[in-house]
């Protein structure tokens, strides 16, 4: 699948011909968070915005159409510690932020309160394409929120019995 998100053009992707190191397998998900708390990594550039609706088959997903579907945040970091960086290759770090706020409502609510709730949270690589302007964004994710597995796995029943309390996480 390929998202537009203004000028940068996203695809996930389990096998390409690119060099990255797996953010989930060498485990440098926690390490990355810990430089940027701390403030050793670069400040995020560009933020990204766009309108999440879950889409697929079935009743496994929300399918969420037009305004109802949700805010997302991608936060892009040059990471210097990276090793694909220091060879050379072109890579991000990409947090993505998911959110209860749905996208015909995103400019009437305060900048500060857009984030303000926030249902998931993961980290993963993005590895821009040779020759290209497209980047691809790493299939498996770290997730930082929710930590617990069963609620990552439970999440659509809850939001469905609408109890959502157990699926956000206020900052």
């Amino acid at each position: 699948r390929s998202r537009v998100c203004t000028t940068r053009r996203w695809s996930t992707t389990r096998s390409r011909k690119t060099s990255w190191l797996p953010l989930v397998s060498h485990g440098d998900g926690t390490a990355f968070c810990s430089r940027v708390a701390s403030g050793n990594a670069c400040s995020p550039s560009p933020v990204i915005h766009f309108a999440w609706a879950d889409k697929g088959p079935g009743d496994k997903n929300l399918n969420l159409h037009g305004d109802k579907r949700l805010l997302t945040r991608r936060y892009c970091f040059r990471d210097p510690e990276n090793p694909s960086e220091s060879a050379g290759r072109e890579q991000l770090v990409v947090v993505t932020v998911h959110t209860l706020v749905e996208w015909g409502e995103r400019e009437s609510a305060p900048a500060g309160e857009r984030l303000k709730k926030l249902t998931s949270a993961n980290v993963r690589y993005a590895c821009k394409r040779d020759g290209d302007s497209a980047w691809d964004l790493e299939s498996k994710r770290f997730s930082l929120v929710p930590g617990s597995k069963k609620l990552r796995m439970n999440w659509l029943a809850l939001w469905r019995q609408g109890d959502i309390s157990q699926l956000t996480w206020e900052l």
